[in-house]
């Protein structure tokens, strides 16, 4: 048992996860097609989904584990992950 413990507190420490700290370069946890964003006082992941045209499913599916489900744990200055735009502007006309 405490093999299979320290095993898994070991592979904890080393593993990367998304959402780096803002100490690391931007954008080095980022998947090519994936922008850095850093996280603002008041951010939620509607928001930053809104300003950048992303969903915010999308966000929190691109940055688990360090972004749980809710989206409750963003603190000011992580750096996180924005995939490219999901959402479309404009309007429909004609209908």
């Amino acid at each position: 048992m405490l093999t299979s413990t320290l095993f898994a507190i070991v592979c904890a420490v080393i593993t990367p996860v998304r959402g780096i700290p803002q100490s690391q370069s931007p954008g080095a946890a980022c998947q090519a097609e994936e922008q850095a964003y850093t996280v603002q006082a008041g951010d939620t992941c509607f928001t930053i989904g809104r300003r950048l045209g992303v969903f915010p499913n999308t966000i929190i599916h691109a940055n688990q584990p360090a972004i749980n489900a809710d989206c409750t744990n963003l603190l000011p200055d992580q750096m996180i992950c924005i995939p490219a735009s999901t959402v479309t502007t404009g309007s429909i006309t004609g209908v």
